[in-house]
């Protein structure tokens, strides 16, 4: 297992709602470990130019953003970092929110946290 890091991420208050109603709901241990579903999620839909090549035409009221510190494992970190670079988001806040937009809007909820998507198999208890 890699290590995790925190982030310090400036969200959407709705969107850290979510994270947080989705942790309730499905039993998971935190809201971060919500985001971390998402962020596979997204990355394992493998659709990333059609998600990201788009985003320079939304803009975010920054008086809606709340700051969150959130655990990440590395993977995650460096896929948010890949997308800055990739797609010229600016910054890791920018690749979380449009992610958390992404999986609000087109994922199912069960299919994005009932499905097991670790490659440790359905014991797994860290994943």
């Amino acid at each position: 297992m890699g290590s995790k890091k925190e982030l310090d991420l400036h969200l959407e208050k709705k969107q850290l709602e979510w994270l947080e109603a989705m942790a309730k709901k499905y039993n998971l241990p935190s809201a971060g470990k919500a985001l971390r579903i998402s962020i596979l999620y997204t990355k394992q839909a493998d659709d990333d130019a059609a998600i990201f090549a788009k985003v320079q035409s939304i803009i975010v009221d920054t008086s809606d953003l709340v700051e969150t510190r959130q655990q990440v494992d590395d993977v995650h970190d460096k896929y948010l970092q890949d997308l800055v670079e990739k797609y010229g988001l600016g910054s890791k806040d920018k690749a979380t929110r449009l992610i958390l937009d992404y999986v609000m809007t087109s994922g199912d909820e069960a299919t994005v946290f009932e499905v097991k998507r670790c490659r440790h198999g359905e014991t797994c208890k860290n994943c």
